[in-house]
């Protein structure tokens, strides 16, 4: 009979984790330049950590990414094999997504200034437009700082330069039930 109520816990404590906890992905410090330094577009001193949060507050889980790097690297060449099997209804998911702390900047410089202005300000109408999509669609959080810029350099050199920060929030629940409906879909 001890054993059977030792059961019962457990399974009670893994229904409340599963239900009441929160999964952020923070990206700190992601930087993407055109012109390479050292051999490589982005920098070396990013950092990707996954946190799992109970009830929103109490994180019981960090698990860096960033020193994971070959294994990441494995990951995207086996996402690339297999982009034919993506499925668009996977798509509908991006609802159960909010993403906190938006920081975006992007440096453009062209050799024209005026092709320059341009690109930034369509550029700033695109991002502007987007930003107003996930407000409405609620995957960006209003009560979060949000920032974007674009800036024009005139340096007469072609450069592309973006700075991205931010936090990506689900819930484990959400996760699961993808899975499930998504398998259950496969089977039938």
């Amino acid at each position: 009979m001890f054993f059977f109520y030792v059961l019962l816990i457990f399974i009670i404590i893994t229904a409340i984790l599963i239900m009441f906890t929160n999964i952020k992905i923070h990206i700190e410090n992601l930087k993407f330049t055109s012109k390479k330094n050292n051999g490589r577009n982005l920098n070396s001193d990013y950092k990707i950590t996954l946190r799992l949060y109970l009830f929103r507050k109490i994180n019981y889980l960090k698990i860096d990414i960033t020193k994971n790097k070959m294994e990441r690297v494995k990951l995207i060449e086996k996402i690339e094999n297999d982009k034919n099997k993506f499925d668009i209804k996977m798509l509908k998911n991006l609802k159960y997504i909010k993403i906190e702390n938006l920081n975006f900047k992007m440096y453009i410089d062209l050799k024209e200034a005026a092709l320059n202005a341009l690109i930034v300000g369509i550029f700033s109408g695109i991002i502007s437009i987007g930003e107003g999509i996930l407000f409405s669609q609620e995957i960006l959080s209003a009560n979060s700082k949000n920032e974007w810029k674009i800036v024009p350099l005139y340096q007469n050199e072609n450069i592309l330069k973006i700075d991205f920060n931010c936090i990506i929030n689900i819930k484990l629940i959400h996760i699961i039930y993808t899975v499930y409906r998504s398998s259950k879909n496969i089977r039938s």
